[in-house]
């Protein structure tokens, strides 16, 4: 019996005994020592976002399952695998778009194994060009709502009143 280090978010002890799944318990380290840093990272980047005058946005996607591919080495028990990022960037007030939800919403619709389901927005890990549609979509109200000035399309303006003064540099 091994046991990780406390940096991997407390003591993880590894069995790579004989019948053992060292997969499993690989990712699942992967998975602690890569959660140990992001809500400090998070606060950080707020904190330099907002000295530049910027605002930031955190998007989080496939975070919150095990069973994003045909090969994930453990099967979904209906936890959370983000809940601690999720909770600190609720409490910190940072903006947060959760991609996790949209794809599980429309997966209770679609139903069959969740890799099945994501196969038809992904290309080898990465979104194609349905995934990229359907990210785009649902993430922009969230991105409109942090812009200012707003798009064009999306100020509430009468169709006289078109302004471009606040896309041009200043002279």
């Amino acid at each position: 019996m091994i046991s990780a280090s406390p940096a991997a978010g407390g003591d993880f002890p590894l069995n790579w005994g004989p019948g053992t799944d060292q997969r499993q318990q690989a990712a699942e380290l992967l998975h602690r020592y890569g959660s140990a840093r992001r809500p400090g990272s998070s606060t950080r980047a707020s904190a330099v976002t907002r000295g530049a005058g910027k605002a930031l946005l955190v998007a989080l996607n496939y975070t919150a399952r095990t069973d994003h591919f045909p090969d994930s080495v453990a099967p979904w028990d209906g936890t959370r695998r983000d809940q601690e990022i999720l909770d600190h960037l609720s409490a910190s007030g940072i903006p947060l778009f959760d991609m996790n939800d949209v794809h599980q919403r429309e997966y209770e619709q679609a139903g069959g194994p969740y890799h099945e389901y994501l196969s038809q927005y992904m290309n080898g890990g990465h979104y194609n060009p349905r995934g990229n549609h359907l990210f785009a979509y649902a993430i922009k109200d969230t991105l409109v709502e942090l812009l200012d000035p707003k798009p064009l399309a999306y100020q509430d303006q009468g169709p006289d009143t078109i302004d471009f003064s606040t896309y041009r540099p200043s002279a």
